[in-house]
């Protein structure tokens, strides 16, 4: 026996919700800042490397 629940919430922008046990919930990682810039100065340093290393 299988028990259906429903969850009913509400948003900070006052909308409605429902969860159910049909709901798929999908949580990506969102990098922080710092780790765009340092890994942007990375990439940086290395085209540096390479365009050195060419002449």
């Amino acid at each position: 026996m299988r028990l259906r629940q429903r969850i009913r919430f509400k948003g900070d922008s006052g909308t409605s919700y429902l969860w159910t046990d049909q709901t798929r919930l999908l949580i990506t990682a969102v990098p922080e800042p710092d780790t765009i810039w340092m890994m942007g100065a990375g990439l940086v340093a290395v085209g540096a490397a390479v365009r050195r290393r060419k002449r």
